[in-house]
């Protein structure tokens, strides 16, 4: 009696084991396949993706918002810089949005993203909009922000309010580059005025000659 009460407690305990080995392994399991995810997200982002199709982009998006603890801003941001070089720039507006939706903040290379975005799909005015939460947030546009925006506005054909836009550029303490003068050359070019484009190109270079952002040699390579 004594040997079955104890072959019973065996076979009890025995089962008890196996049960325990047996969630332990599937937890492992678990937590396994969600490391492997963090690692999957992080490690595609970092080895650099040059081109992603906009499913591809959803997926990887999706894994980033389930991942715990939530990656940084940064995460995302390269994200949405690869998308928006492939020119996919409603979708970097929606996963960016969502992005904001989860409590992740944006930062200035975000807005400036963003900005980007709705330039491109010629939507200024939510650019502006966006223009007023980097103030809001405490950030100081910069010379790649009002770059962006006078590209916006001359490719829907508005250089006069990009010509103001550097002016008040200028006033704020913002150093027009040789990105801001080509953006506006070829927005007064592509709408017919030439003359002004070259009275716009004699202003600046004098500038930047005067402050010594450019050298005159560089324009004596050029003639």
């Amino acid at each position: 009696m004594l040997r079955l009460v104890q072959t019973r407690l065996l076979l009890e305990t025995t089962g008890t084991l196996r049960t325990a080995l047996l969630f332990l392994s599937c937890c492992g399991r678990v937590i396994s396949s969600v490391s492997d995810g963090k690692v999957s997200y992080r490690k595609r982002l970092r080895n650099g993706i040059t081109d992603i199709k906009a499913d591809d982009a959803v997926d990887l998006f999706q894994d980033m918002i389930r991942s715990r603890p939530l990656p940084a801003v940064i995460d995302f941001n390269r994200l949405f810089g690869v998308v928006a070089r492939t020119k996919q720039y409603d979708l970097v507006l929606a996963l960016s949005k969502q992005m904001e939706l989860i409590g992740v903040a944006y930062d200035l290379y975000t807005l400036n993203i963003v900005i980007n975005c709705f330039c491109r799909c010629r939507k200024v005015q939510f650019a502006y909009s966006v223009l007023g939460k980097v103030m809001k947030f405490g950030y100081e546009s910069d010379t790649t922000t009002f770059n962006t925006l006078l590209n916006g506005l001359c490719l829907e054909g508005r250089v006069p309010e990009a010509v103001e836009l550097v002016d008040r550029m200028i006033e704020m303490g913002h150093r027009p580059d040789l990105i801001t003068i080509n953006t506006l050359v070829n927005g007064l070019c592509l709408n017919g005025k030439v003359s002004e484009a070259v009275v716009l190109i004699d202003r600046m270079v004098m500038d930047m000659l005067s402050d010594g952002r450019l050298k005159k040699s560089f324009l004596d390579r050029l003639s």
